[in-house]
């Protein structure tokens, strides 16, 4: 008795710990732990009260008197205080109040030694710490010049830019061939913290065959020789060839980009005429007196002498488009180059891409299309002045993209006054600027809080300035820096000369990477596909059909039925039975006894009868057990 109770107890435990174990294991596969599920919730909420942030910013529509002082007499005073001024007193060279003065490769950065025709961008900036700053001082930044030095010099890109003040003009920055100079008028006297930035940018040359060490301010650097090894030989091909090349130069005071089309230069034999078609960016001038024709390299002609040259060929100048017809068989054997200049009118522009569609034939071939593309970026050129008075709160509102920082308008703060209490919301105006005169002496609290669209706000959100105003010192303009909103995940590194963009590339008649098309082997002997075969006639294997011994009384279990014997006499008289037609309850029953024969009813019975058996047993032991209870 206690052994049967302990082994029914033991099988209930395990049954039971069973049970257990599976419903523990589906509940933590389908709960998420309390620590996560709050997390998440805070994440989206904190992005969905972000987004929601965003959307009620854009959407408000801006207040024009915000921010500004917009009465007319301060209106007037400001038109006429724009006007450049004049400089009475003598003039000093303060150069000492640079701050800082670097030089960089514009596509490597810093270099120990520069190659020759590369491009330097000089960045720097002045403080008047060393002393203060007034009407005729000027900042002086000089270098190896080419009339200094035929073989290797250094030459600047030209800009000239008026310096403002909260709207005031208080200078001039000026950056020639030869050198930059920044100088200030009249107009700086009044200020205090007069600090300031400047850019632009220079080419290196150097023709000779060592590398020199050209002066640069009170430093120097280091050029190296020009590679003038030639590109390779002058191939003679019956195949079309062409480029489009640009370059950005300085002469005359300004700053050019000097174009080249290149025709025909394996000098193929060609039959009906070369059209080009070229249209020159926005931002730049076509200077017509700039246009030559040179032909195979070294003989060069203006736009009349090439009319002469070739009667059956033209070249036509519509404002900035360029059109070209050349005779193809005036051209045949010879390659020809177009050179022309544009002057550089937008300063802001970060590079131009210039386009060139050409239709050709060669000799008894068919006319073909193409288009030759270049890019060449915009030289850089900038400077700004910042600069305060007692009881004067200013904010200057920047943003850098790509190494430069320029004014932004439009950027919301908040100002409180932490001894009062009082709040100003100013917004910068078009020149990145909040100037507010006349203010309490005292510490101000400073937040941004909107910015226009694309401006990344969340890099300065949490941010808190401290600015304090002082009614007797001079203040000290608060300088905030914002920049774009990185695009996630596309990136455009189209300007971006280490990440070069590859256009997509047809192989498919490109003989290197030759593209195998299917091949069927059905009929290749090697791999012979073998057909289904049917083996139901085939004596080898013969299908024997199912033989219905329904009708063989004497036919016992798994002794064949002997074969039938009939004879040629046939019944007079059919009997009725066989006459009547069977009605369809007789027909069931027929197909009812149409069966297989059973087989194995021997080893059934004998299964039933241990089944029973064992059935009575186990009452007959409930029984007795019952009885001893």
């Amino acid at each position: 008795m206690t052994k049967r109770r302990l082994f029914v107890g033991l099988i209930s435990l395990v049954t039971f710990l069973g049970l257990l174990f599976v419903n523990v294991s589906q509940v933590n596969a389908t709960t998420i732990s309390p620590t996560t599920a709050s997390s998440s919730v805070a994440g989206m909420s904190s992005s969905s009260s972000a987004t929601s942030s965003s959307i009620k910013r854009s959407a408000q529509p801006s207040n024009p008197a915000q921010g500004t002082d917009n009465d007319a007499s301060r209106r007037g005073d400001l038109r006429q205080s724009r006007a450049l001024a004049t400089t009475t007193s003598q003039g000093r060279d303060i150069s000492n109040r640079l701050t800082s003065l670097t030089v960089t490769d514009r596509d490597k950065g810093k270099q120990r030694i520069y190659d020759s025709g590369s491009f330097l961008k000089v960045e720097g900036a002045f403080c008047d710490q060393a002393g203060s700053i007034k009407g005729g001082d000027y900042i002086k930044i000089t270098w190896s010049n080419q009339s200094q030095n035929r073989e290797a010099y250094l030459q600047g890109f030209s800009g000239s830019k008026p310096l403002y003040v909260n709207n005031v003009n208080v200078g001039q920055y000026v950056v020639t061939a030869d050198g930059a100079t920044l100088t200030f008028n009249d107009n700086v006297n009044d200020l205090r913290n007069v600090c300031g930035t400047f850019s632009f940018m220079m080419n290196a040359s150097n023709y000779s065959n060592r590398d020199q060490t050209l002066r640069f301010n009170n430093t120097s650097i280091t050029v190296a020789k020009r590679d003038d090894s030639p590109v390779g030989p002058d191939v003679v091909k019956q195949e079309w060839r062409g480029d489009k090349t640009g370059s950005v130069q300085t002469y005359d005071g300004k700053n050019w980009i000097a174009w080249g089309v290149y025709l025909n230069s394996n000098r193929a034999q060609l039959d009906s005429v070369v059209i080009v078609h070229d249209e020159i960016p926005d931002g730049l001038t076509l200077d017509t007196s700039q246009t030559y024709v040179w032909l195979d390299g070294n003989i060069g002609m203006r736009l009349d002498e090439f009319k002469t040259r070739f009667p059956k060929s033209s070249i036509k100048i519509s404002g900035g488009v360029i059109d070209i017809t050349i005779d193809g068989k005036e051209l045949s054997g010879h390659k020809l180059s177009v050179a022309y200049r544009t002057e550089i009118n937008d300063a802001d522009a970060i590079n131009f891409t210039n386009n060139a569609q050409v239709a050709y034939q060669l000799q008894n071939e068919q006319v073909e299309t193409t288009s030759y593309s270049t890019t060449v970026f915009n030289v850089t050129f900038d400077a700004t002045v910042t600069g305060t008075k007692p009881n004067e709160l200013k904010i200057i509102k920047y943003l850098e993209d790509k190494g430069s920082k320029k004014l932004l308008p439009g950027v919301t703060f908040e100002i409180r006054h932490c001894g009062t209490d009082n709040v100003w919301r100013k917004t910068t105006d078009d020149q990145g600027m909040i100037d507010m005169k006349d203010m309490p002496e005292g510490d101000y609290e400073i937040r941004e809080v909107a910015a226009p669209q694309g401006i990344d706000l969340n890099e300065v959100k949490d941010k808190v300035w401290i600015v304090k105003v002082s009614a007797s010192q001079e203040g000290k303009a608060l300088q905030v820096v914002n920049h774009k909103v990185k695009s996630i995940p596309w990136t455009d590194y189209s300007d971006n000369l280490a990440k070069t963009v590859i256009p997509w590339t047809d192989y498919s008649n490109n003989l290197a990477k030759v593209v195998i098309p299917w091949t069927d082997y059905s009929n290749n002997l090697a791999k012979v596909v073998i057909p289904w075969t049917d083996y139901s006639d085939n004596l080898a294997k013969t299908v024997i059909p199912w033989t219905d011994y329904s009708k063989n009384s004497a036919r016992k279990p798994g002794v064949p039925a002997k074969a039938e014997t009939t004879t040629d006499k046939q019944d007079p008289k059919p009997t009725m039975a066989a006459k009547k037609k069977a009605t369809p309850v007789q027909q069931l029953q027929a197909v009812k006894k149409r069966v297989l024969p059973q087989t194995g009813e021997q080893t059934v019975s004998y299964l039933a009868v241990i089944g029973i058996v064992i059935l009575g047993i186990a009452v007959w032991f409930l029984h007795k057990q019952k009885q001893r209870n």
